[in-house]
């Protein structure tokens, strides 16, 4: 297609409709490109077991065994906030012996489970609790 007068002569009507042409043309062209694009970025997702995730391989362990799963986010930010990381055996120690051992921990189905984010905040893995095996002190 050409812009080009003919013989000399153009006539800005026609000049203008053929230009309105083009540009459907190359909208046409480039809304197909992108929804191609688009279906091509969908189709190379990688998958969730790939995606960094923004928890320490750490705080998981921690969070995989606390049996009161809420408020992730606070807990997390208490652990960064108190660098926890070094300390994941003990911590994760003491809520396995919690749940076998603290009566505050399984009476009433685990009504009586702090909210992990409060467990971290108030080191209650340093906590001594009622045995209620031998009644004694843990």
């Amino acid at each position: 297609m050409t812009l080009a007068p003919k013989t000399g002569t153009f006539n800005l009507n026609e000049r203008f409709i053929a230009l309105e042409k083009r540009v459907a043309q190359l909208e046409d062209i480039v809304l197909r490109r992108q929804s191609f694009v688009i279906e091509e970025d969908l189709s190379h997702e990688a998958p969730k077991e790939l995606i960094k995730s923004k928890y320490s391989a750490a705080f998981t362990a921690f969070w995989s065994e606390y049996p009161r799963k809420i408020g992730k986010g606070a807990a997390w930010k208490v652990w960064k906030r108190e660098k926890l990381d070094k300390l994941v055996e003990v911590i994760v120690q003491s809520v396995k012996d919690h749940l076998e051992l603290d009566e505050q921990w399984t009476k009433d189905g685990g009504q009586f489970i702090p909210h992990p984010s409060t467990f971290l905040n108030q080191s209650r893995w340093e906590d001594e609790f009622d045995n209620k095996e031998d009644g004694g002190e843990w």
